[in-house]
């Protein structure tokens, strides 16, 4: 290439750099230039699946090399994955592994208790197995679901229902 249009390619880069330092804040503009030259790593995804058991069998079917910490509730994998049987026990592996300063995504994978309660859920009836009690609270969430809207009432007792249910 020509010299003098590496030059002025040069000159205009440089007035460029230069007209972006004078006009912005330079805390914007080095964050960004930061971010795309050190992307930040993607984030620690803790799975939590709700028990120990099911935590051991997991374990069981992933390769032992690709274990980094483990705790007997909880381990963590080379991907920067974390199976857990609670939130509580995923900090064991994180804190082993000095993740704590990263950006952490929690999973919940729905139980097998709220999905029986949830197939139970029609078959409850008074005198047979459910208490009254269950059989109100089952009609109960079963309006709430087909209701069009909600109040506030309403929605938090529906979301309480479908927390401890694992329906999330």
């Amino acid at each position: 290439m020509n010299s003098s249009f590496l030059m002025t390619m040069t000159a205009i880069a440089t007035f460029g750099i230069g007209l972006l330092i004078l006009t912005s804040e330079p805390k914007q503009w080095v964050d960004d230039t930061a971010e795309f030259f050190f992307p930040e790593p993607d984030p620690v995804l803790v799975v939590i699946v709700g028990n120990r058991d099911l935590v051991g069998s997991l374990r069981g079917v992933i390769e032992a090399d690709r274990i980094l910490a483990d705790t007997g509730d909880a381990f963590a994998l080379d991907s920067r994955r974390v199976i857990a049987a609670n939130a509580d026990a995923a900090s064991g592996p994180i804190n082993q592994l000095d993740w704590i300063e990263r950006k952490i995504e929690i999973v919940s994978v729905p139980t097998d208790g709220g999905r029986q309660w949830e197939r139970d859920r029609g078959k409850r009836k008074l005198g047979k197995g459910g208490s009254p009690e269950d059989q109100a609270k089952a009609e109960k969430i079963a309006s709430l679901m087909n209701k069009p809207t909600l109040n506030a009432g309403e929605a938090m007792m529906l979301l309480n229902h479908m927390d401890s249910a694992g329906q999330f």
